[in-house]
C-alpha cells in the first residue's frame, strides 16, 4: 500500500480532471514558465548542447556513430539534460531540438515504432 501526501493527491486529481483535454497533446510552455532552456543537436560525428552561455558536447564512439540519427538526437538531448539540469527537481525545462522525430518521442513520452528510440 502506498500512502500519498495531500499535495500528491491534488496533483494527481489535476491530471485526472484534465486527461481528456491533454490526451495525446504536447505540453507547451512559454519561456517565462520554464526554469531552463536547453538546446541540443547531433550529427553522425558528435553532439552538442547549450544552456545560456554554457556549452558542452563530444564525439560519438565508432559504435555510437553507427546508430540512427534519431537515436543520436535523443542521446544529445539526454546528455544536455544530464549536464545542465542534473540538480533540478520539480522544474519545467524547455528542450530545443531540430529533429521532429526526437521532439515527438519526448512529447509523447516514448513511442512504439522504433525499438532503439524506446529504450534510449
Amino acid at each position: 500500500v502506498v500512502v500519498l501526501s495531500p499535495g500528491a493527491l491534488r496533483e494527481l486529481q489535476t491530471w485526472v480532471d484534465c486527461l481528456e483535454t491533454w490526451n495525446g497533446k504536447t505540453f507547451l510552455l512559454s519561456p517565462a514558465q520554464s526554469s531552463l532552456t536547453i538546446t541540443s543537436d547531433a550529427s553522425l560525428a558528435g553532439w552538442g548542447a547549450s544552456c545560456g552561455q554554457q556549452r558542452t558536447g563530444g564525439r560519438w564512439t565508432a559504435q555510437e556513430s553507427m546508430l540512427h540519427i534519431n537515436e543520436l538526437e535523443l542521446r544529445a538531448a539526454f546528455f544536455g539534460l544530464k549536464c545542465f539540469a542534473k540538480d533540478l527537481q520539480d522544474q519545467h525545462i524547455i528542450l530545443r531540438l531540430d529533429s521532429t522525430s526526437a521532439v515527438s518521442y519526448i512529447n509523447h513520452q516514448g513511442g512504439c515504432r522504433s525499438l532503439p528510440l524506446c529504450i534510449t
